[in-house]
């Protein structure tokens, strides 16, 4: 409800389970969910009596998200909102489309063109949120990688690949107490009152809390 308006469309280019389809259409958001397994697909939609009537039906595609801007072309997102793999942590199948079954430099190449893509179908000044945390290999002996960090890295590369306009707020479950922000093209500012911090994409939207504003530049990235 923070992060995308009233009736407005919920991406999610990692869609291998129900929940943020149900709860995005229970909140009143359209949702769209693309996943490459047909049989994860339909166990999403095996779901759907856990939607009222009066809810807008969330859809679900077959299809590599790595092509999610020339498979969903007529998408205009409200919010982009996802859980991606966690590299090979968890392997999903054997289709070498599949990003779980790449080593980790074939992972991040994988994951960024999906994130380039994605991020293309946003309206102007909406919201991207990923959900994800480090990962070890999953032997627990193996490399640690900082999935956060390339997250964030990812985003920034994206920056400048991404056409159009858009204004970016991005958190990180590990990292609880940090947001990131982005803005090409599209306003966004950031307000500081005490301890609190607001961001928006005007002055008057934050005036009754604070008067004291940075304005982020164009292609500036920021941690709150």
């Amino acid at each position: 409800r923070w992060f995308s308006p009233p009736s407005g469309l919920v991406l999610d280019p990692f869609a291998g389970g129900s929940v943020r389809g149900i709860v995005a259409a229970r909140l009143g958001r359209s949702y769209v969910g693309m996943e490459l397994r047909a049989e994860q697909v339909e166990a999403n939609r095996s779901q759907m009596h856990l939607v009222q009537t009066e809810d807008p039906a969330p859809a679900w595609h077959v299809g590599d998200s790595r092509q999610i801007a020339r498979r969903l072309p007529g998408v205009e997102a409200d919010f982009l909102f996802s859980c991606p793999p966690y590299a090979d942590l968890e392997r999903y199948s054997d289709d070498p489309a599949d990003l779980s079954t790449m080593d980790y430099p074939a992972f991040m190449e994988a994951y960024r063109e999906v994130i380039v893509g994605a991020v293309s179908l946003l309206k102007r000044d909406r919201f991207a949120c990923f959900v994800v945390g480090d990962v070890r290999e999953k032997r627990g002996t193996g490399p640690y990688h900082n999935f956060v960090s390339n997250t964030i890295d990812a985003i920034a590369k994206t920056m400048v690949r991404v056409r159009g306009s858009y204004a970016l707020e991005l958190m990180f479950r590990d990292y609880p107490g940090e947001i990131w922000v982005a803005r090409k093209d599209s306003p966004m500012i950031i307000g500081i009152a005490n301890e609190e911090t607001y961001v928006a994409s005007d002055v008057p939207a934050i005036l009754k809390y604070t008067r004291n504003v940075y304005y982020i530049g164009n292609l500036e990235f920021a941690k709150l």
